[in-house]
């Protein structure tokens, strides 16, 4: 069963509680989806439940009561932080947000929990492959094409094919490509039935006259003065052969820089070739802002208008401080607390971190340092230099705390502009709950803790409660304004 999904992201909003944005599956099929948490919730119950809105979220399965819905099932593992929930015999109408979900105890505590939005559709996703795929002019490639435990003694269409159903796999190798033979190509699986569409999964194929057989990093970024390795990557009918660094926007004005048979060259630029791992390496050290721009790797190829072999990078040198990173944005919420981890590069070990705010960087206003850590009331820094990262904490969070913010590290030097990282904070308003009466504080926390399955129940009964008694107020209203009109036409 093939299952698509964005890559679970760190952690934002109920922080501690994390998971993949979306999911994809197919009508009948099944899907695994692993919820992810912090320590501090190890031992604490894990629960899954259904909505768009989280407020009336309805529970479908918890850890402490597994046996729940047909066809679903969570299991927990301590050890490893996650737990895991699992769909069988999915329909269409199972497509929804759904919501891992850890109970957390306390009064007006809301749980930690993080969204994932489930589609089911009745497409063709029983057979997968590689989206793309690059080879050379008069070369060959060999594309796998995966499917479905089902289609294992379905016919497979294709050109020069071998089918492994032990593997699931069945391979279609093209030799001698041509440039006419760029195009998009189906691995197609052949489905018996009238109107059923045969299940497939398309790859675009690309031939072309460049050098696919040396291949690096796209796009490759470091400060001024720092330094910076690149690894060039090349296949192995390359092992022998002369190797070069070359800077230029445009291939064919390419200027040489450094050459592995010269490897005496540029100051601050060296080359060393690792035929046993197929693969040169190129170091740039003393970066300057002009060292930026377009570089190739590229592997000398012996023969009469033949191009050697390259792959392309770009460099980029900037005054920015991409030795200090964090999370892009956290959400919290009023009256909540958050804990956001700012890590460094190990020559920021003994500088002064600091956190700041303010949408941009130059009017950022600094509100606690590390060699004062007493500042403002509900907020506090610690660092820790073996660990390389400094912890900032904010308590008692307020909706007007909304707004950027700021890991900085000190740097020494006349003109250096210090090195950090943005963090946008949202704290938007907790959760809305049933009102509780003051003769019956402990129903308070029922109302509000007693059960993740009466997250979504107890605020439908408030609602349902409001209107029964407003239904009850009009019916009243009504039946004296009757007797009265009734008793005044009499007095007439």
């Amino acid at each position: 069963m093939s299952v698509s999904g964005s890559s679970p992201a760190a952690p934002a909003g109920s922080a501690s509680v994390w998971t993949q944005g979306r999911v994809s599956a197919q009508k009948g099929g099944s899907v695994s989806i692993p919820c992810r948490y912090a320590q501090q919730y190890k031992d604490s119950v894990k629960y899954w439940c259904r909505v768009v809105l989280w407020p009336t979220c309805i529970v479908l399965q918890r850890t402490d009561s597994p046996q729940g819905r047909a066809g679903l099932s969570i299991t927990d593992d301590p050890a490893q932080q996650v737990f895991t929930v699992t769909m069988t015999n999915l329909q269409l109408w199972d497509t929804n947000k759904y919501w891992c979900a850890v109970k957390i105890k306390g009064i007006d505590t809301p749980d930690a929990r993080a969204g994932v939005f489930l589609s089911v559709t009745r497409g063709s996703a029983s057979v997968w492959t590689q989206g793309r795929v690059s080879a050379q002019k008069g070369g060959s490639v060999s594309i796998p094409c995966r499917y479905a435990k089902q289609y294992k003694d379905s016919v497979k269409a294709g050109l020069s094919i071998t089918d492994d159903p032990a593997q699931q796999v069945f391979t279609v190798t093209m030799t001698n490509l041509q440039l006419w033979d760029t195009n998009k190509y189906w691995c197609g699986v052949k489905i018996k039935g009238i109107d059923t569409p045969d299940a497939r999964a398309g790859v675009f194929l690309s031939v072309t006259r460049g050098s696919a057989s040396v291949w690096t990093q796209g796009r490759v970024s470091a400060q001024k003065g720092g330094s910076v390795s690149i690894p060039c990557r090349y296949a192995q009918q390359y092992k022998d052969s002369v190797k070069y660094w070359c800077r230029g926007a445009l291939w064919p004005t390419c200027i040489v820089l450094q050459r592995t048979d010269s490897p005496q060259g540029r100051a601050g630029l060296s080359i060393t070739d690792d035929p046993a791992q197929q693969v040169f390496t190129v170091t740039m050290t003393n970066l300057q802002l002009w060292d930026t721009n377009k570089y190739w790797c590229a592997v000398k190829i012996k023969g009469i208008d033949t191009p050697d072999a390259r792959a392309g990078v770009f460099l980029s040198v900037t005054r920015g401080s991409a030795s200090v990173w964090t999370q892009g944005r956290v959400s919290a919420q009023k009256g909540g607390s958050v804990s956001i981890p700012c890590r460094y590069a190990q020559q920021y070990k003994d500088s002064v971190k600091y956190w700041c705010r303010g949408v941009l960087w130059p009017t950022c206003i600094v509100l606690q340092r590390t060699d004062s850590p007493q500042g403002r009331a509900g907020l506090s820094i610690t660092d820790d230099p073996a660990q390389q990262v400094f912890t900032v904490t904010m308590t008692n969070l307020q909706l007007w705390d909304t707004n950027k913010y700021w890991c900085g590290v000190k740097i020494k030097g006349i003109d250096t502009p210090d090195a950090r990282a943005g963090v946008f904070l949202s704290v938007t308003r907790a959760r809305p709950g049933p009102p509780a009466t003051p003769s019956a504080p402990a129903s308070r926390a029922v109302l509000n803790r007693a059960d993740p399955q009466s997250l979504g129940q107890n605020s439908l009964r408030w609602w349902q409660s409001l209107l029964v008694a407003c239904g009850v107020l009009l019916l009243v209203a009504t039946v004296a304004m009757v007797t009265w009109k009734t008793w005044r036409r009499r007095g007439e």
